[in-house]
């Protein structure tokens, strides 16, 4: 097996690159600049690897240095800016791909606008593979699968103990959809995705928190992959309100003034968090919640596995949800070997706010609650 890996020298690039090398994959690193490339494979231990320079300016370029690859792996943002030619250049070669894009509209591009090309050319290309993106379409489809039809289905993510500053990488996206992100991006309703939504979840409870916070909507991943293959009528996502305000900080100057990313100590501190809570049409509900540390190393984990997995097991060629190329409960369950934790309850019908409840299910698999 080989994988290329595009941006190899950026902050989760490196990461990436170290857990192929870790795991014994073959790996091409791609980027613009030959030094920094040889650096990040000296950095990895990746001995062996091969360099190619190529950018995203050519495509011919591009598709020449992941020739010969089984899988790609694009990990430079922003992907507004530059996702496309990547995942064109992966089809060309005839690679499947995957990227740790969190920029909602990208994602709905990618999927919008190459599903037909992928598929004719037998490639699976998975967008949006990060510690958001993966694990909240993976434990939405199972909680709606609990409860279905769905009527109402809302993905929240928690970063306030990640622990770690953002990379500049993650800042570059993050001015580079300052908009987006500002205004609450996109929510599918009634089979559509529309913005300016009012938002309905004005609050959230998340394990391990202080009770329930101020919800703000935001452009998760999820809003655009989940209702891909779950028939709800509403999909939402929401932050923390201190979350876009931190965002709206944002510019230039701080975007140059910070480091290429955090300390591998401040990394391992930290921890992100999931929820999903789905509404079925007879009043039921479901809650599933996925947990890990290390926001940036288990992006890197979930890249290298959702490659990995493309290329042993094979998905339905075009552009799928990750819950669609992916096994759920057997990827979630991958996870937990790498410090992550994921549950699933099912509460009935009427049931008063706040009470236990009895008899709550779980499926097969499922990993043991994190204690706080």
């Amino acid at each position: 097996m080989k994988i290329a890996v595009y941006g190899a020298n950026g902050y989760t690039g490196r990461l990436v690159v170290a857990e192929l090398a870790r795991r014994g994959i073959g790996t091409v690193l791609v980027g613009r600049g030959l030094a920094r490339l040889r650096e990040a494979a000296a950095e990895a231990a990746a001995v062996e690897a091969e360099t190619h320079v190529a950018g995203v300016d050519d495509t011919a370029a591009l598709a020449g240095a992941f020739r010969g690859c089984d899988a790609v792996i694009n990990c430079a943002g922003p992907f507004i800016a530059s996702g496309e030619a990547v995942v064109r250049a992966a089809i060309r070669a005839g690679c499947h791909y995957v990227d740790i894009a969190g920029e909602q509209l990208y994602l709905k591009r990618i999927h919008d606008t190459f599903a037909a090309e992928a598929a004719n050319a037998g490639v699976t290309v998975v967008p949006g593979v990060n510690d958001d993106g993966l694990p909240s379409d993976l434990i939405a489809h199972l909680a709606a699968r609990r409860v279905a039809p769905v009527t109402e289905l809302v993905i929240a993510l928690d970063l306030t103990r990640s622990g770690a500053a953002p990379s500049r990488g993650t800042l570059r996206s993050a001015l580079a959809n300052l908009g987006t992100l500002t205004g609450g991006g996109l929510t599918f309703r009634d089979g559509d995705w529309l913005p300016d939504v009012p938002v309905r979840k004005t609050s959230v409870v998340f394990p391990c928190g202080p009770g329930p916070v101020p919800a703000a909507r935001f452009p998760l991943p999820g809003v655009v992959t989940v209702p891909r293959h779950v028939p709800a009528r509403y999909v939402e996502g929401v932050v923390g309100a201190e979350l876009v305000a931190a965002f709206s900080a944002v510019t230039p100057e701080l975007v140059d003034s910070v480091p290429d990313g955090p300390s591998e100590d401040a990394r391992l501190a930290g921890r992100w968090t999931v929820v999903v809570e789905a509404t079925g049409r007879d009043g039921r509900s479901a809650r599933g919640v996925v947990s890990g540390p290390d926001t940036y190393g288990s992006t890197a984990v979930m890249a290298v596995e959702s490659a990995r997995r493309l290329v042993v097991d094979g998905a339905e060629p075009g552009v799928p949800a990750p819950a669609q190329a992916y096994d759920p409960i057997g990827f979630l369950d991958f996870l937990t070997g790498h410090g992550a934790t994921w549950t699933l309850e099912v509460e009935p019908a009427g049931r008063d706010e706040g009470r236990p409840v009895p008899g709550g299910t779980s499926p097969p698999g499922t990993g043991r609650v994190r204690s706080c």
